[in-house]
């Protein structure tokens, strides 16, 4: 769908559709760099400016009113309406008009620094919580690890988001999140927080399910395999990196390198493990999923060296 974006879609892909029934393609949109779901409604940003999903087609939306030289960067979820993003600004779009919600001045990532989610591949990695209190901000550099960092829009305080899972030692301070992240997303559970995907594959897979509010993290899951037998030379892996979150109606999905879990109310997941990939009208998918596709790409492949990248496409 998107391809590499250097931040003003001039590096965008294309968006195209693919018909389940037979595998008929369509081209939706040129140059698009962020694509976002949310209230139910399915918005797309290109270099031309933001589209919505209807009647079969994707229509131009009015673009926010932007300074000279001002870009935007790319959509996310600010609680049920659509967010966008500049290097200065954070517009929520309240009808047909795009209203600013806070201004700030952006923090670029490291040099050299990689991050995804569903802003879309090479994006900073963004999520808004569902009280639209808090901008969440993830780096992935790799084997040199990452960070999360967090924006406080009522306050306009930001700093790193502290890892709640390290145990402090000589009286020192919890230090901030260094995963590599890959995903946020809004936590359906609690309206304040955000739930971060990290995973890496370096020699072996490591990761973890983050759940950050405010300026801390804590643990919300992770898996690590069975190890193997002491006469294998398999190299254990230390946890399944995970790679993919998606909202859902009572809960969201996310996959890491080696399956696919279904989180609802009760907390503990459904874990769909990937077995088998196959070809399918120019893609490669997983159908063991129920309610979901999985495609592997090469999306983050630079960052992590794996087989290749799994993306999540729900069903419901």
């Amino acid at each position: 769908m998107l391809g590499e974006s250097s931040g003003n879609g001039s590096q965008g892909g294309a968006l195209v559709s693919f018909m389940l029934s037979d595998g008929d393609r369509k081209l939706r949109l040129r140059g698009a760099v962020s694509l976002e779901k949310t209230g139910g409604r399915l918005f797309a940003l290109t270099s031309d400016g933001p589209f919505e999903w209807k009647d079969g087609k994707f229509a131009a939306l009015p673009a926010p009113a932007l300074k000279a030289g001002e870009t935007p960067i790319g959509l996310l979820a600010v609680g049920d309406r659509l967010g966008l993003e500049t290097p200065a600004h954070l517009f929520v779009l309240e009808g047909t008009d795009w209203r600013v919600l806070t201004t700030f001045k952006r923090v670029a990532p490291p040099k050299g620094a990689f991050s995804m989610d569903a802003l879309g591949p090479y994006a900073s990695a963004k999520g808004m919580t569902a009280s639209a209190k808090t901008l969440y901000t993830g780096f992935n550099h790799g084997e040199w690890g990452g960070g999360l960092g967090y924006r406080d829009l009522s306050s306009g305080a930001t700093g790193n988001v502290r890892d709640t899972t390290e145990t402090p030692s000589d009286g020192r301070p919890q230090s901030g999140v260094d995963d590599n992240i890959n995903a946020i997303i809004a936590d359906p559970a609690r309206d304040d927080c955000a739930i971060v995907a990290s995973g890496l594959i370096h020699f072996m897979a490591s990761g973890r399910l983050l759940r950050a509010c405010g300026d801390t993290a804590t643990l919300f899951f992770s898996y690590t395999p069975p190890k193997s037998p002491p006469e294998s030379r398999v190299i254990d892996d230390l946890s399944e990196a995970f790679f993919g979150l998606v909202p859902a109606k009572d809960g969201f999905w996310a996959v890491s390198n080696a399956a696919v879990y279904r989180f609802g109310s009760s907390g503990q997941p459904q874990r769909y493990v990937l077995s088998r990939y196959e070809p399918w009208h120019g893609l490669w998918i997983n159908r063991e999923t129920p309610g979901a596709l999985v495609l592997v790409t090469e999306i983050n492949r630079r960052f992590s060296v794996n087989s290749g990248t799994p993306l999540i496409v729900p069903l419901d």
